[in-house]
């Protein structure tokens, strides 16, 4: 699994999804998902993860099934 990690003001995430997919490739992993902060946030775990329905499938079931 890869996560493409942002703290920014600005969501991007078709931007940032790209960059985790490309990273996702580099390390050949199954799943790509962007962890993203939240505005006035701090406790990690109130952080969003962002992935594709493709992503989550592939965490869920171990292996990306390519349709």
């Amino acid at each position: 699994m890869v996560l493409e990690c942002k703290d920014v003001a600005k969501l991007s995430l078709g931007t940032w999804y790209s960059e985790a997919l490309t990273e996702m490739g580099n390390d050949d992993a199954v799943v790509a998902a962007v962890v993203h902060k939240r505005v006035g946030k701090g406790n990690p775990a109130d952080q969003w993860v962002t992935m594709s329905l493709g992503d989550l499938r592939a965490l869920l079931i171990g292996e990306r099934v390519e349709s």
